[in-house]
């Protein structure tokens, strides 16, 4: 995978928005797949042998477009400086040069990640950077990507400065791919200079997307002989389980959720030692009109009564054979309890401003919409980065209606509103004259058939207005969950083995469903809400892992280190460490370009790897 924390499409907004001159509005694009023609066969599948998949002379690389800069209140001097710094930041943090990074910042300056969170403080903001860094191909010290950013829309207002802008990323070193984000910075003056006093950024969807944003929601499953084997094998690996039943342990990684079972769907999910046995779970909101609807496009499904956690699905093939299960998403129809909001002795918010964000949450507990659109200032944003809608913007209005209404679909909703418990701590102040910048933490918790833990950093710039506080803008950035108590940090990518790649792109896009996939000579991934599930090309190359009638599919943990411990481990649990040319160059530790890997077998003979994403 090329970045564990590229996740979510979109498309251009309106270039009307363009124009607009309200402080920090936000322009959001989300990112096209790039079609490209059938290239010679890469040995391996997994890459282009021996090279990397986009040209390194351009990693590294960050250009501004100034035709499409839009300037309020700045002079000449004030814009030329300001726009440098825009580019320079964004070029040290590709380099990860942390001393040129700090020499930007305010000493009280605030950044807020996906990977490190909410970080107050330059030295503490230093400190974090590798968390940012250490999910990003980077070969040779610098990150596998060169940005191109435009739209800018830069508004001073005395020794305050604000920006947000669009980011074109391109890159990889594995696997070539091409996303957007979008970067919001306020700047302060210092002297004849300025100084960066906050950054955050994220995968960005357009404005009106909201109704698009729906991502696959996929669960992997590996068939398993002993749970209680499995769970000591895995142990060190991934912790100990989430949840337990007599047929399966699951164990909640990050965003994603990963399972051993002992029902074999009717004897075609049953571990077989040195073959990748495991399968996708796609988690379906209305699984009798997607059947209905696969039904209708020629497609056959065999129900299944239950499985092993009690809801009802499906099995469907693909054209290759491999096996695959849609099963439906339980919805309560009422929320175990209203939703509650508590906030922390140590939030540490003056009693105004503290108001502001307390009614705004109360508003979004209720699904009171009418009144978070009132709460907006004219021009402001919002913007929603969560683990299981991805990333979306709105304007107020309509679009925040939508927006909303798409945000809130993903929780338990009872008649209360939403039923979810709300917590609020840690904030990072600053004013700044009539405006106060409050980036805080929070957290939701719930216990309901939605099983809600999600953590995060909530940004809001609140203005005062003549009826008091009113919020430019809020920002919300789901948190990597590093919670994990083994080695693995996250469920990274998938894989499943087909004949012709081509022909299971189309099933998988356009029958399926599931959107436009990332290219590679010999793979193909789309993007879920958790992580990667793709296929590669096993023809010619390892024959034997194509077995139609069969689930085929392996999984990839993310980790830090692929180093001698961990097979040395693998080793003393029994596991062998299998050269399968359609997945890895050689046995044991593979060294690729942009990445290590670690092909082995587990306690139940299933197939699994392990991938690093070094920094040199």
């Amino acid at each position: 995978m090329e970045d564990r924390q590229v996740r979510f499409r979109g498309a251009l907004r309106d270039t009307s928005r363009r124009r607009t001159t309200a402080m920090l509005i936000l322009g959001l694009l989300a990112s096209a797949c790039t079609e490209r023609a059938e290239e010679p066969r890469d040995r391996t599948g997994t890459g282009r042998a021996g090279q990397y998949a986009t040209d390194s002379s351009r990693w590294g690389e960050v250009t501004i477009d100034p035709s499409s800069v839009v300037a309020s209140g700045a002079s000449d001097e004030d814009r030329g400086t300001l726009l440098e710094m825009i580019a320079q930041q964004h070029r040290n943090w590709l380099a990860q040069d942390t001393g040129a990074l700090r020499d930007l910042m305010a000493s009280d300056a605030i950044r807020v990640d996906a990977g490190s969170g909410l970080s107050e403080g330059a030295d503490a903001i230093v400190a974090a950077l590798p968390s940012e860094w250490e999910g990003n191909e980077r070969p040779y010290g610098t990150i596998a990507q060169s940005f191109a950013i435009r739209d800018v829309e830069l508004i001073v207002r005395g020794d305050v400065a604000a920006a947000a802008y669009w980011i074109d990323v391109h890159g990889g070193a594995r696997w070539e791919f091409n996303r957007q984000r979008v970067g919001f910075d306020v700047y302060r003056r210092a002297g004849t200079t300025w100084e960066l006093l906050f950054h955050q950024g994220a995968d960005a969807q357009p404005p009106g997307a909201a109704a698009e944003a729906d991502l696959p929601q996929m669960e992997f499953v590996y068939p398993a002989a002993d749970l209680e084997r499995a769970v000591a094998f895995y142990q060190p690996l991934l912790g100990e389980p989430d949840e337990r039943s007599p047929q399966r342990l699951s164990y909640d990684l990050g965003d994603a959720r990963f399972h051993f079972d002992t029902m074999t769907l009717g004897g075609l999910a049953e571990p077989t030692d040195g073959f990748p046995n495991g399968y996708a779970e796609f988690v379906i909101a209305d699984i009798d009109a997607e059947l209905a609807r696969l039904r209708s496009v020629g497609v056959a499904v065999e129900p299944i009564e239950q499985n092993a956690d009690g809801r009802s699905g499906a099995l469907l093939q693909d054209p290759a054979g491999n096996v695959l299960v849609l099963r439906g998403r339980d919805r309560a129809e009422e929320a175990a309890a209203a939703g509650s909001l508590s906030l922390a002795p140590t939030l540490g918010l003056q009693a105004e401003i503290r108001e502001a964000i307390e009614d705004y949450w109360n508003a979004w507990l209720t699904m009171d919409a009418q009144t978070l659109v009132e709460q907006l200032s004219p021009g402001g944003r919002v913007l929603f980065d969560t683990n299981s809608r991805g990333t979306f913007a709105s304007e107020g209005g309509e679009e925040l209606l939508e927006a909303l209404a798409a945000d809130w679909s993903d929780y338990d909703i009872g008649p209360a509103g939403v039923g979810v418990e709300v917590s609020l701590d840690r904030a990072a102040v600053r004013s700044l004259s009539d405006l106060v910048l409050a980036s805080y933490e929070y957290r939701m918790s719930g216990s309901a058939t939605s099983r809600v833990d999600e953590a995060g950093v909530a940004t809001q710039l609140l203005e005062r207005g003549p009826a008091g506080w009113t919020i430019r803008w809020s920002l919300f950035t789901t948190a990597d969950d590093d919670d994990n108590d083994g080695l693995v940090l996250s469920l990274d990518y998938t894989g499943y083995p087909v004949v012709r790649v081509r022909r299971a792109e189309r099933f998988y896009t356009n029958t399926l469903g599931l959107g436009s996939p990332y290219q590679d000579v010999a793979y193909r991934g789309w993007w879920t809400r958790s992580s990667v599930f793709g296929v590669y090309r096993a023809r010619g190359l390892s024959p034997e892992l194509l077995r139609p009638g069969r689930t085929n599919g392996y999984v990839s943990f993310w980790v830090r280190s692929v180093d001698r411990s961990l097979r040395a481990y693998l080793r003393e649990q029994g596991s062998s460490f299998p050269l399968l040319p359609a997945i890895n160059n050689r046995r044991g530790i593979d060294h690729q370009p942009g990445y290590t890997q670690l092909v082995a077998t587990d306690s139940e003979g299933n197939i699994v790897l392990f991938s690093e994403y070094p920094g040199t």
